[in-house]
Protein backbone atom coordinates (compact mmCIF):
# COMPACT_ATOMS: atom_id res chain seq x y z
CA UNK A 1 0.00 0.00 0.00
CA UNK A 2 0.96 3.95 -0.22
CA UNK A 3 2.24 5.25 2.95
CA UNK A 4 0.71 8.61 3.70
CA UNK A 5 3.51 11.71 3.95
CA UNK A 6 3.89 13.16 7.19
CA UNK A 7 4.82 16.59 6.95
CA UNK A 8 6.20 18.65 9.96
CA UNK A 9 5.93 22.19 10.06
CA UNK A 10 7.78 24.59 12.85
CA UNK A 11 11.75 23.41 12.18
CA UNK A 12 14.04 26.02 13.56
CA UNK A 13 11.95 28.95 13.84
CA UNK A 14 9.30 27.28 16.39
CA UNK A 15 12.11 25.43 17.67
CA UNK A 16 12.14 21.93 16.07
CA UNK A 17 14.66 20.34 14.62
CA UNK A 18 14.89 19.00 11.18
CA UNK A 19 16.43 15.53 12.19
CA UNK A 20 14.04 14.59 14.81
CA UNK A 21 11.30 15.44 12.58
CA UNK A 22 12.43 12.99 10.39
CA UNK A 23 13.78 10.70 12.78
CA UNK A 24 9.99 10.94 14.42
CA UNK A 25 8.47 9.81 10.88
CA UNK A 26 8.29 12.89 9.14
CA UNK A 27 8.80 12.63 4.91
CA UNK A 28 9.15 16.45 4.78
CA UNK A 29 10.13 19.28 7.06
CA UNK A 30 8.98 23.11 6.60
CA UNK A 31 11.36 25.37 7.59
CA UNK A 32 9.90 28.36 5.84
CA UNK A 33 10.25 31.35 8.00
CA UNK A 34 13.64 30.18 9.54
CA UNK A 35 14.83 30.76 5.92
CA UNK A 36 12.92 33.57 5.28
CA UNK A 37 13.75 36.00 7.96
CA UNK A 38 17.44 35.13 8.31
CA UNK A 39 20.19 37.13 7.06
CA UNK A 40 21.70 34.19 5.12
CA UNK A 41 18.80 32.35 3.53
CA UNK A 42 21.14 30.24 2.11
CA UNK A 43 23.23 29.53 4.90
CA UNK A 44 20.32 28.32 7.05
CA UNK A 45 18.56 26.33 3.92
CA UNK A 46 22.37 24.41 4.05
CA UNK A 47 22.30 24.05 7.49
CA UNK A 48 18.48 22.54 7.78
CA UNK A 49 19.41 20.40 4.79
CA UNK A 50 22.76 18.93 6.44
CA UNK A 51 20.93 18.22 9.42
CA UNK A 52 18.80 15.97 7.84
CA UNK A 53 21.90 13.69 6.12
Amino acid sequence: GSKVPIISPGIGAQGGGARQAIEAGASYVIAARSIVESDDPAAVAASIAADTQ
